[in-house]
C-alpha cells in the first residue's frame, strides 16, 4: 500500500508540473540556471577553500555550525508545508476513509517532504563537504561518510519538524499554531540571506569562538579511520531508524487519537448601534483581518528586515554599490529605497487580499472608489509609520546629523504616497487564491516586476545619494535646493498617482477581478 500511496503523491507532483503555463516555466528555468550557474559554484568555491586549507582544528566546529543552520533553516521552512500538508489539506482526510494504514500515509508524506524539499540540499552539501574533504585527507571513504551524515541530518530535521508542530499543537489550537509557524517560515525566508552576507563577514570569528570539538567527527569526516566509520555508520543507521519510527508512530497517533487540540474560540461582542463611515468600517475590517491572523504578519514584517540589508550592503561593499558614503548619505539612500521596496510589496499584497472575499465586497453598499480610497488610507497606515520608526532605529545605528534624519523622514512619507498606488495596482493586475499558500497572492507577471525592482534597488540604493548631494571642500554634503526640488516633484507626483491608480483600480474592482484559484 506503501508503494501505491508514494506512485499516487508522485503522480500528483508531475501533473503540477504538466499544469504550469509557460511564464512560470520560464521563471523555474531562468531560477535553476541561476542555481547552477552561479550559486552552485559559489558554494563550491567558498566551502570547499575552507575544508582544503583551514586549520584542522577549525573544521569540525565548522561542521557542527554547518549542520546547526541547515537543521534550523530548514526546519523553518518545513513546518510550513508540514501545516499545509497535515492541518489545511482536506487529502488527509480522503486518505483516512480509505482502506489503507495510517502509517502508510504518514511514511508517505514523510517521504516525500524528505526526496522533495530535504534531500536535494543535502546532497549537494554532502557532495561538497565530502569532496573537499577527500581532496584535503586523499581518502575517498569521507565522501562516503559525508553522505551518511547528511542523509541522518535530513532525517533529523523532518523528526524535529514534526516535533515542533505537534509539540505546540497540545497547546494551542491547530489554526492558531499555523499562523505563528507562517509567520516564522516567513522570517526564515530571510534567514539564509542574512546568514550569506552579514553571516559570512564573522564566519571565522564566530568558528574560532566556539570550544574544541575536536572528538565529534575525528575518525569520521576527517582523518577517517576504518573502525570509526563502520561504528558511526551503524549508529548512523539505527538513528535514522530509531527517528522515522518515532515520528510515524506520533503522527498516526495525534491523528488518530485526536490528540490535536483543535478547538475553536468563540468571540462573543456586545451589540454595536452606532454606524461608521464606509472609508473607516472597510479600514476597521482590514486591521482586524491582520491583527488577528499571524498568516497576515507573516506575508509582510519579513519585508521590513530589507532596509537593514540594504545598510549592510552599503556599509560592507561601498565600492559595488556605490563607494563610500558619509552617514547622511547612507541614510537618505535607504530611506529612499527601503520606502520603495516595502510600499511596493506590501500594498500590492494588501490589495491582493482582497480577491479571496471579492463576492463579498462585491455585495456590500459601497462602490469601488470608495473601497480603494479605504484600502489606499489602509495602506498608509499600516506601512508609513513603520517605516518612519525603522528610520529613526537607522538613525541611532549610523549617528547621521538631525537635519539628515529630518529630510528622510519627509522623503520616506512622500515615497511610500507616492509607490502605494502604484503597488495596487500590481496586487490587482491578476490576484492569486490559495488554500494552501494564503500568502501566495500574487501572479508571476506581478512577482517579476517587484522582484526586478528590488535587484535594481539593491544595486543602485549607494548611488541614489548622488542626486541630492553635492561637494563641499571636499566633503559630501545635503544640496538643500536638490533636496527641495526632489520632495516638491515626489508632492505632485503622488497627487497624480493617488488620483488615477485609485480610480483605475475602483474601475477593476467594478468590472470584476482576474482571479487565478489554486488548490
Amino acid at each position: 500500500m506503501l508503494k501505491q500511496i508514494l506512485k499516487l503523491e508522485s503522480k500528483s507532483k508531475i501533473n503540477y508540473l504538466k499544469a504550469l503555463d509557460t511564464s512560470k516555466i520560464l521563471v523555474y528555468v531562468i531560477l535553476a540556471f541561476i542555481i547552477m550557474m552561479v550559486l552552485l559554484p559559489m558554494m563550491w568555491m567558498l566551502m570547499s577553500t575552507f575544508f582544503i586549507n583551514a586549520e584542522e582544528s577549525l573544521i569540525p566546529k565548522a561542521l557542527i555550525l554547518l549542520s546547526l543552520a541547515v537543521l534550523i533553516i530548514h526546519a523553518l521552512f518545513l513546518v510550513n508545508g508540514i501545516i499545509k500538508e497535515m492541518f489545511m489539506d482536506k487529502n488527509i482526510e480522503s486518505y483516512l476513509l480509505l482502506p489503507i494504514k495510517p502509517t502508510h500515509l504518514f511514511t508517505a508524506k514523510m517521504i516525500i517532504q524528505y526526496g522533495f524539499k530535504v534531500f536535494p540540499i543535502n546532497l549537494i552539501l554532502a557532495v561538497i563537504v565530502g569532496a573537499a574533504l577527500t581532496i584535503r585527507y586523499s581518502h575517498p571513504v569521507i565522501l562516503l561518510n559525508s553522505l551518511m551524515y547528511f542523509v541522518a541530518l535530513g532525517v533529523l530535521t523532518i523528526a524535529v519538524s514534526y516535533g515542533l508542530v505537534f509539540l505546540v499543537t497540545k497547546i494551542s489550537s491547530a489554526k492558531r499554531v499555523g499562523e505563528i509557524l507562517t509567520l516564522v517560515g516567513g522570517f526564515a525566508s530571510v534567514l539564509p540571506f542574512f546568514i550569506m552576507t552579514i553571516g559570512g563577514q564573522y564566519l571565522i570569528q564566530t568558528i574560532e569562538m566556539m570550544p574544541e570539538i575536536n572528538f565529534l567527527y575525528a575518525g569520521y569526516l576527517y582523518k577517517p579511520s576504518l573502525i570509526m566509520t563502520i561504528v558511526v555508520n551503524i549508529a548512523l543507521v539505527l538513528l535514522i531508524t530509531a527517528l522515522v519510527r518515532l515520528t510515524v508512530s506520533s503522527v498516526t497517533q495525534a491523528f488518530i487519537k485526536g490528540n490535536v487540540n483543535d478547538n475553536v474560540n468563540r468571540y462573543h461582542g456586545s451589540v454595536k448601534t452606532t454606524v461608521d463611515h464606509p472609508i473607516k468600517s472597510l479600514i476597521k475590517k482590514d486591521l482586524k483581518l491582520t491583527f488577528r491572523d499571524f498568516k497576515e504578519w507573516s506575508v509582510v514584517l519579513p519585508q521590513y528586515l530589507f532596509p537593514f540589508i540594504f545598510l549592510y550592503l552599503v556599509a560592507a561593499n561601498p565600492v559595488m554599490f556605490g563607494g563610500v558614503l558619509n552617514p547622511d548619505q547612507v541614510i537618505i539612500a535607504i530611506g529612499f529605497a527601503g520606502a520603495v521596496m516595502i510600499s511596493l510589496f506590501v500594498s500590492a499584497m494588501n490589495t491582493a487580499r482582497d480577491a479571496s472575499h471579492y463576492q463579498f465586497l462585491k455585495l456590500l453598499p459601497v462602490n469601488g472608489l470608495t473601497l480603494m480610497r479605504a484600502k489606499y488610507l489602509y495602506n498608509v497606515i499600516t506601512i508609513l509609520p513603520v517605516y518612519v520608526v525603522l528610520s529613526v532605529v537607522i538613525y541611532f545605528i549610523i549617528t547621521p546629523t538631525l537635519a539628515a534624519l529630518m529630510y528622510t523622514i519627509i522623503l520616506s512619507i512622500l515615497t511610500v504616497l507616492t509607490v502605494i498606488p502604484i503597488g495596487m495596482v500590481i496586487g490587482l493586475m491578476s490576484p492569486v487564491v490559495s488554500k494552501k499558500s494564503p500568502a501566495n497572492r500574487l501572479d508571476t507577471a506581478s512577482n517579476v516586476i517587484i522582484t526586478t525592482t528590488i535587484f535594481v534597488l539593491v544595486l543602485a540604493v549607494g548611488r541614489i545619494s548622488s542626486l541630492v548631494f553635492e561637494v563641499v571642500d571636499g566633503n559630501n554634503v545635503i544640496n538643500h535646493q536638490a533636496m527641495f526640488t526632489l520632495l516638491i516633484s515626489l508632492t505632485v507626483l503622488c497627487l497624480v498617482l493617488a488620483y488615477f491608480c485609485i480610480r483605475k483600480t475602483a474601475k477593476k474592482h467594478n468590472e470584476g477581478y482576474k482571479i487565478t484559484y489554486k488548490d
